[in-house]
């Protein structure tokens, strides 16, 4: 199977993985691996944006803590933004 290569890995992986599947029999006597560049590009890119988003999501999470933390104990709710600032540069 061949491409014009201006496709997006990802359109390309999910287009060749439905053939495989449709070349692929119940009963092992055929098994399809979809393999290439884009497809590699697809799953590798996949890997590396996974944990970036989590990442994310836990930096929102305790920033939220924070504000609330502090806010509740009398203090400003900034500060737990600028409690955050050490945190986000060690992360980064």
């Amino acid at each position: 199977m061949s491409g014009d290569g201006t496709a997006e890995p990802s359109t390309v992986e999910s287009q060749v993985t439905a053939v495989a599947s449709t070349l692929e029999t119940d009963d092992d006597e055929r098994r399809v691996t979809a393999t290439g560049g884009p497809i590699v590009t697809a799953a590798v890119t996949e890997e590396l944006t996974a944990p970036s988003l989590r990442a994310s999501e836990t930096v929102a999470v305790i920033l939220s803590l924070l504000i609330v933390v502090f806010r509740t104990t009398g203090s400003s709710a900034s500060l737990g933004t600028v409690t955050l600032a050490p945190i986000l540069c060690a992360v980064i």
